[in-house]
């Protein structure tokens, strides 16, 4: 695998394109490779050669491009998050990624998103790609935005929070994280290889480049931004968890909010009694039957009054 930064950082003035310079050879060995990628397909991409072509287009005529954006210039449609949180210019979020500060990064971007995008879109369908992709455009920029945020705090240095950057680089990462990652869209099995030294688990194939992209151009703002599409990536990925996770939080929070209005509580219940266990009954005394009582009437009476004074009387003359 080839690397590319394939990302600009700006801190100065305007960039206005590629200007009038030599042809890098590097950059004819990416067009050669992206040529080949293109004539081996057997079904051609036609969201992902339309995404190429506007790349194209914004890196020739970036001011007709960024007026699109309502940029007056190319440096006003960059990412840079400092304007996005302090001047709420939120249209950066989704127009960075179009613009490329030269020629080998717009190159390398292009090979790069031709084969990501060509898995993509034939096992997701043209449609439901297109949406991905501009999704994960702008949840990348949102999240290279948090992430500045906090490398400003760890590192203090707010290098990152100032930085203008172009580029594919933020959704290029995304993408690869949800083709390696996503049981839907990709496959998460094997290794891949960089530079045919060191097999990584495809799985981790988006951070391990990002560290060793970093070790070649160290750069706090490509970090970040970086960062940001692997983060983005991810957050595709578990969505289905992520939301359950949000929707549990929300029930719990509304449960919670309930239990502080001023409607009374119910009483508390009272213990029910806990049943014996079958064979430890304890055994209940039996219940003697009630003692009957005899009623007698006045006639009954006097007879017997009589026979007993009758009786004394019998007694007493012998």
């Amino acid at each position: 695998a080839m690397f590319h930064p394939g990302v600009r950082v700006r801190h100065g003035p305007r960039f206005r394109g590629g200007g009038a310079r030599g042809v890098d050879p590097w950059l004819l060995v990416v067009l050669f490779q992206a040529f080949q990628r293109f004539q081996a397909m057997e079904r051609k991409p036609p969201v992902t050669i339309g995404l190429i072509v506007a790349c194209a287009v914004a890196f020739v005529v970036p001011e007709q491009v960024g007026a699109i954006f309502g940029a007056r210039t190319v440096d006003a449609a960059c990412l840079q998050p400092y304007s996005v949180v302090l001047k709420a210019e939120l249209m950066r979020l989704l127009s960075c990624s179009w613009f490329h500060g030269d020629e080998i990064s717009l190159a390398y971007n292009a090979s790069s998103l031709l084969w990501k995008g060509y898995q993509l879109e034939t096992r997701m369908g043209s449609e439901t790609f297109a949406m991905v992709t501009v999704m994960l455009s702008v949840l990348s920029s949102a999240c290279a935005v948090i992430t500045a945020g906090v490398l400003s705090l760890a590192f203090q240095n707010h290098d990152a929070l100032y930085a203008c950057t172009y580029g594919l680089s933020p959704l290029l990462f995304a993408l690869k994280v949800v083709l390696y990652n996503d049981p839907d869209a990709g496959d998460a099995r094997g290794n891949v290889s960089f530079f045919g030294l060191v097999d990584v688990p495809k799985r981790w194939a988006a951070l391990a480049e990002m560290g060793l992209l970093h070790l070649m151009h160290p750069s706090l703002a490509m970090l970040n931004v970086h960062a940001g599409g692997a983060l983005a990536g991810f957050t595709y990925v578990h969505r289905h968890r992520i939301l359950r996770q949000l929707a549990r939080f929300s029930a719990t929070a509304a449960r919670a909010a309930e239990g502080t209005g001023a409607a009374p509580r119910p009483p508390p219940r009272q213990p029910q009694p806990q049943p014996q266990p079958r064979g430890q009954e304890r055994e209940m005394p039996p219940q003697q039957p009630p003692q009957q009582q005899q009623h007698y009437d006045d006639a009954t009476l006097r007879r017997r009054a009589a026979a007993a004074a009758a009786a004394r009387a019998e007694r007493f003359t012998r």
